[in-house]
């Protein structure tokens, strides 16, 4: 069984998992909240690896103005 290591981008937090992840796949960080997309992983041992994350930015709607 794998196990992934995720890094906040926005507050650092640390966490630990043994779920399944998918490129592309979106996640919030469980202690700041913010909306994370998976852009990959980093294998750091045989049976570790790391989450590569990217911050999804929302641009302001116009709501059609």
């Amino acid at each position: 069984m794998n196990k992934y290591y995720f890094e906040c981008p926005e507050c650092f937090y640390e966490q630990y998992s043994t779920n399944d992840y998918l490129v592309g796949e979106v996640i919030n960080c469980p202690d700041c909240g913010i909306e994370v997309e998976i852009t990959g992983f980093k294998e750091l041992t045989t049976d570790l690896s790391k989450l590569l994350l990217d911050t999804i930015i929302i641009k302001d709607e116009d709501w059609g103005e």
